[in-house]
């Protein structure tokens, strides 16, 4: 997902998040699920993983 966002939209969501789902089709069943973020502006980097029950 690209975002173009103003500075005030920007505020918003980093301070409360953005939505956002996806259906991804798998061959076997996932155990876990792991979601990498990138900051363009200040190049930073994010990654949380968590186990799918």
């Amino acid at each position: 997902m690209n975002l173009a966002l103003s500075d005030e939209s920007y505020q918003k969501y980093k301070a409360t998040g953005i939505p956002f789902a996806a259906e991804i089709p798998v061959v076997a069943a996932p155990r876990y699920v792991k979601l990498v973020v990138y900051e363009y502006r200040s190049g930073s980097v994010g990654a949380a993983t968590t186990r799918v029950r």
